[in-house]
């Protein structure tokens, strides 16, 4: 039996997921987009600010797997195993999914299907749409509304384009 209006408990465990995959995947976009951002205008080709981009996430994405493992490891001493090292990093794995399409996106201007200029745009606007995106599954899942959950996308869709905001005006 549910409360008047509650999710049968099995629907609402599979609607919620792991908050940790979504704090990950929420900040591998935001991660991404404003590295595209900043080092479009210091790189000098596609390629470049591919490998660069990516192996930032990679260096973040190491130093978030490590510092859960080293708060988890201060909060409850136990032994390191490799089990649950891996554990950490596929909890940490969306961060990296995250910007796959950005760099795609980026690619794209690599093999010359379109300017470096548009690749880069391409991957900024990507990045406010994901955070428009991520309010709106916010906004749905918290308001009883579609005005309340809209704002909640616009909010979060208004960060990202502060991001391009700042991006063009960098440039």
């Amino acid at each position: 039996m549910t409360e008047e209006g509650a999710a049968p408990e099995g629907q609402r465990a599979a609607r919620e997921g792991r908050p940790s995959d979504a704090a990950a995947a929420i900040y591998g976009g935001i991660l991404v987009t404003a590295l595209v951002a900043a080092l479009a205008h210091a790189e000098h080709d596609a390629l470049t600010l591919v490998l660069s981009v990516a192996s930032t996430m990679v260096v973040f994405y190491l130093a978030h797997v490590w510092s859960a493992l080293v708060a988890e490891r201060i909060s409850r001493p136990r032994d390191l195993s490799a089990k649950h090292l891996l554990q950490l990093a596929h909890e940490e794995w969306p961060m990296l999914e995250a910007g796959m399409l950005s760099l795609v996106l980026l690619l794209g201007a690599e093999a010359g299907v379109y300017s470096l200029d548009t690749g880069v745009d391409l991957a900024v606007w990507l990045g406010a749409v994901n955070l428009f995106g991520w309010g709106l599954v916010l906004g749905r899942r918290n308001y009883d509304t579609w005005p309340q959950a809209l704002f909640a996308a616009f909010v979060n869709g208004l960060f990202g384009v502060g991001i391009v905001v700042l991006e063009i005006l960098i440039h």
